[in-house]
């Protein structure tokens, strides 16, 4: 019996510990995806510890927040964008928001307000900026009391004063917790804008057009803002930038590329289309790895074209690919007739090679625009812009002339005949001589 009673109690003690070890390990397994987009930007619990849920935003949770800001300011991109999953139902996040404190999600919908607020101390100067953003989001437009919170090391410069903003946008965002209003908070590197434009309806987060610089070679600050561009061209339909060119203009013509040279702050992101010669086409192949992971770019084309009004300097477009049999090359009396339809990114600064002999080489302007596909006009079809018709009109020309030369021949057979003839008929008849009729008169 006391074995038996003891066995029993095993047994019991053996099905509470398996019970207790699944609940323990379905805790895990649960809590193990809320600590992955931490740990990804080298977050622990304990620095997330501060963020209490359900009271509000306090003196202690301010100053644990910039600990938050120096990771996510450190972290890569695609390592956050990789952490990074679609924000779920509101409802169970506002119920079980201990189950999701630690995840990166998917902030997206309207930026309603934006505030300033000051770093307190000197953590200022870790950031190289005196404050941060509080950001007011509203996912659902259908439900306004659905609000968001988002504490950001960086918003568009059109923002950065503060006030409200009614604008679409998001964020990547790591959640903190929920305050006493049942409001989400999170933390986020930078909050993107996407205005209701052709460039912000392809996905570019056009605010980082603040941080081009003109008259220099692409820096490291313009990556981002380059490759992001490149990436929204990408998702255009064919012949939608071209269209969406045109839409503005009663006519067909390109766009003059004299403000893209003389006015680049204004022409920011403006959609052109320009047409020349492309007088060097060059792919270029990607070589950072987390642009290729990122966007799913591992190479471009690049195209110096020349137009009527470009006094003989360049135009570059970046383009993410070319037309079917569309040679490349920058040899010699190299020249493609092209017509392409582009964003302005910003005046680039670049080695010139066109004419150079010296060793090293002067520094060049140029316009730098991003565009999805040129059109390309063959050789065969460039040569003569009126093909058939030109041809149809000289053989025209040819005939007549023909005629002409045949009517010519012929009146001068006629002249000559009627010479002849009229000769003939004017001559008085000539008798042969004859000595004995002359003898006869006498």
């Amino acid at each position: 019996m006391r074995t038996g009673s003891t066995r029993g109690r095993v047994g019991r003690w053996a099905v509470w510990l398996t019970v207790g070890l699944i609940c323990f390990g379905g805790a895990v397994s649960a809590d193990r995806p809320a600590q992955e987009g931490a740990r990804a930007v080298g977050l622990d619990e304990t620095q997330l510890a501060p963020f209490v849920h359900g009271r509000p935003w306090s003196q202690e949770e301010q100053a644990a927040l910039p600990k938050v800001f120096f990771r996510l300011d450190r972290a890569p991109l695609g390592r956050i964008e990789q952490a990074t999953r679609p924000l779920p139902d509101w409802d169970t996040l506002l119920a079980q928001p201990a189950s999701f404190r630690g995840r990166f999600f998917r902030l997206r919908g309207n930026i309603e307000s934006v505030a300033p607020v000051r770093l307190p101390g000197n953590l200022g100067q870790s950031f190289d900026q005196e404050q941060y953003y509080r950001v007011v989001l509203q996912p659902d437009e259908k439900d306004p009391k659905r609000q968001a919170v988002i504490f950001a090391l960086d918003v568009p410069k059109a923002w950065q004063s503060g006030g409200t903003i009614h604008q679409p946008g998001g964020a990547e965002g790591l959640f903190l917790k929920l305050d006493d209003s049942h409001q989400p908070v999170f933390a986020a590197r930078r909050i993107a804008w996407r205005p209701d434009t052709l460039l912000g309806r392809l996905g570019m987060d056009v605010g980082l057009l603040d941080d081009l610089v003109d008259k220099q070679n692409l820096s490291p600050d313009e990556r981002e803002c380059f490759y992001q561009m490149l990436a929204a061209v990408g998702r255009a339909a064919p012949g939608e930038l071209t269209e969406a060119a045109r839409a503005h203009r009663a006519d067909e013509t390109s766009d003059s590329v004299v403000p893209l040279f003389n006015e680049p702050a204004s022409q920011r992101g403006k959609l052109v289309l320009i047409s020349g010669t492309a007088r060097r086409v060059l792919r270029v192949l990607v070589d950072e790895p987390d642009i290729v992971e990122r966007f799913g770019i591992d190479h471009y084309y690049e195209l110096h074209v020349f137009t009527d009004d470009s006094q003989d300097n360049p135009v570059i477009f970046c383009v993410r690919e070319l037309p079917e049999g569309m040679p490349t090359g920058d040899e010699p009396g190299f020249g493609e007739t092209v017509e392409v339809a582009g964003f302005f990114l910003k005046s680039w600064a670049f080695r010139s090679e066109f004419g150079q002999t010296q060793p090293k080489r002067p520094r060049q302007l140029a316009p730098l625009l991003v565009g999805r596909q040129p059109a390309w006009r063959p050789h065969s079809e460039s040569a003569d812009p009126l093909g058939p018709v030109t041809i149809g009109l000289a053989v025209l020309a040819l005939a007549v002339v023909l005629v002409v030369l045949w009517r010519f021949q012929r009146s001068d057979e006629n002249f000559g005949h009627w010479r002849r003839h009229r000769s003939d008929a004017s001559a008085e008849p000539v008798d042969s001589f004859d000595p004995d009729a002359i003898d006869s008169h006498r």
